[in-house]
């Protein structure tokens, strides 16, 4: 589906009677078979990190405010590049070796404050392993109605800002990185290697920490040098670290959010329910952005072509979704992005009838 969403929340595409398996559909996405390089991806890395460098220093050195504010989003940018390199590189299909795309994926984490351990159960293991399977998959899970109605006034004022368009990111920040990455639940705990949990905590720790001081301690002395007024170290903190995070998030929410929610979108309440191709295919939104932009977040929203081989480089993502698209026409949904869709498909998609499979408002069917 193309342009603004059909707000209709009934169901399609659920019926299909002779769904395809997982390596039936990887051989028609890449037949050829994924071809990493782990030069490309050591240059990508360099070259998304080299950004940040520029946004940061602009915002430091810059003597005009709205060049400083420039910077700071910029750098928010490199956050989210990278942070999709890194995602790459946790799916092995940024370099050619296990250890280097370890390596790739745990440097590229490191400004989006992610520790690459929880990364891999929560995305590669559930979100993969079960897309938009309500007992396994937590990335954006939409509560039932009646789950809503049993609610606190309070917590419903939270699920309000966390499914509203200008609110996805205090979702993306407090039920998927604080709940699950930063301080992993006991659920995701058990799943875990404690030693590899805990080095990986206190790489991203260490490093977030010895930025946080230099931006305070040393930075600040240093911010005149090209004429522009002298920052304190909160202020330096704020733009170098604290705000690109945050942009980070903003886009990131945004993202992930239409990568699995949209009207035509199934969710399932157990694995039974599922399938692959329910998954990896019915349940999820290839959304087309312009192409240079696709290309500055490395092909992100090229979606479905990922979740039905995530080895496949990001390079190489449109030529399978075009595969896909022309094999299986009327099961992928194809969403051109515009602010006016987005907004759309946040207000129709704001609660899940797991029983009838309808998005829901929250202002009907409640009762």
């Amino acid at each position: 589906m193309r342009g603004t969403p059909a707000l209709s929340p009934g169901m399609t595409g659920l019926e299909s009677a002779a769904s395809p398996k997982a390596v039936e559909l990887r051989a028609v996405a890449s037949p050829e078979g994924p071809r990493p390089s782990t030069p490309f991806g050591v240059a990508f890395a360099a070259g998304d990190y080299t950004l940040f460098a520029i946004g940061a220093a602009a915002a430091v050195l810059a003597p005009w405010w709205t060049v400083k504010l420039i910077g700071v989003a910029l750098s928010g940018v490199a956050v989210a590049m990278l942070f999709a390199l890194a995602h790459d590189a946790a799916h092995g299909s940024l370099a050619e070796s296990k250890g280097m795309n370890r390596l790739l994926a745990t440097i590229c984490f490191l400004p989006s404050w992610y520790p690459y351990t929880p990364w891999i159960r929560g995305h590669n293991h559930l979100h993969h392993g079960w897309t938009n399977v309500a007992e396994s998959d937590y990335s954006w899970r939409p509560v039932s109605p009646a789950q809503y109605l049993a609610m606190p006034r309070w917590r419903r004022a939270v699920e309000h800002l966390y499914r509203s368009w200008w609110g996805l990111w205090a979702h993306s920040i407090v039920e998927i990185w604080w709940k699950h990455m930063a301080m992993p639940r006991e659920d995701d705990r058990r799943y875990l290697n404690a030693r590899h949990l805990d080095a990986d905590r206190l790489l991203v720790f260490t490093c977030l920490a010895a930025v946080v001081a230099f931006c305070w301690l040393v930075v600040p002395s240093r911010s005149t040098l090209a004429g522009g007024p002298r920052l304190s170290g909160a202020a330096v903190v704020a733009m170098v670290v604290v705000g690109p995070w945050w942009i980070f998030h903003v886009m990131f929410s945004v993202v992930t959010f239409l990568h699995h929610t949209h009207p035509r979108v199934p969710w399932f309440r157990t694995r039974k329910e599922s399938s692959f191709f329910a998954g990896q295919v019915q349940a999820t939104v290839h959304v087309e952005l312009p192409t240079w932009l696709e290309l500055l977040l490395h092909n992100i929203t090229v979606h479905s072509a990922h979740h039905v081989d995530p080895r496949v480089p990001f390079r190489s993502l449109p030529e399978a979704q075009r595969r896909l698209e022309h094999a299986f026409t009327s099961d992928i949904i194809i969403e051109r992005w515009s602010l006016a869709s987005y907004i759309a498909v946040t207000r129709a998609c704001k609660l899940y009838d797991y029983d009838a499979h309808q998005w829901r408002t929250f202002g009907v069917g409640l009762r």
